[in-house]
């Protein structure tokens, strides 16, 4: 992922670039609806906390809709 230097980086970005964790972001630099680490998928909010009781098993992905997301 690149990010325009010289830009105010968002959450999302700083997350990804800090390496600890590695969210999905959109180009503008908001999280992805689903994240996933390792076999884990879940659902997020804006700031990318992770939804309640939204946690699947790959190859199996949640529906962020039914999952309080929209």
């Amino acid at each position: 992922m690149r990010f325009e230097t010289g830009t105010d980086l968002t959450r999302c970005q700083q997350e990804y670039l800090q390496g600890r964790y590695k969210p999905l972001c959109t180009p503008e630099g908001f999280y992805e609806d689903i994240q996933c680490q390792g076999t884990a998928c879940f659902c997020v909010n804006e700031r990318g906390d992770e939804i309640a009781q939204s946690r699947t098993e790959l190859p199996v992905k949640p529906n962020c809709t039914i999952a309080g997301k929209c």
